[in-house]
């Protein structure tokens, strides 16, 4: 977390702890500080702890969209065509569907 400019007492004050610890993606866009030595970038964005396939905890960083990926799966639904026109046009999918979180498996 150190290498993005962040470090608990920050995360702590930003409200996104609690998220982070329960697996889930930070509530808030957090700014970040990006140095790879001959470039530096800053940028907004979600963060999630995720375990590798090793047990080791790495940090994902997740960027803002311009818009949904509706042709993406998400968590197990794939978006129809009927679907994704719904939620451009009112922001609702008009339906109830059932999405399974891999990590409650």
């Amino acid at each position: 977390m150190e290498k993005f400019g962040l470090n608990q007492e920050k995360l702590e004050k930003m409200n996104a702890m609690d998220s982070l610890l329960r697996g889930f993606k930070t509530n808030t866009l957090i700014p970040i500080t990006i140095n790879l030595g001959t470039a530096v970038s800053k940028m907004d964005v979600r963060l999630s702890l995720q375990t590798g396939d090793t047990g080791q905890v790495a940090v994902h960083l997740h960027g803002i969209r311009k818009e949904p990926s509706l042709n993406n799966k998400f968590l197990g639904h794939q978006f129809s065509d009927e679907d994704k026109k719904n939620l451009r046009e009112t922001g609702n999918m008009g339906r109830v569907v059932d999405l399974v979180n891999p990590k409650n498996r």
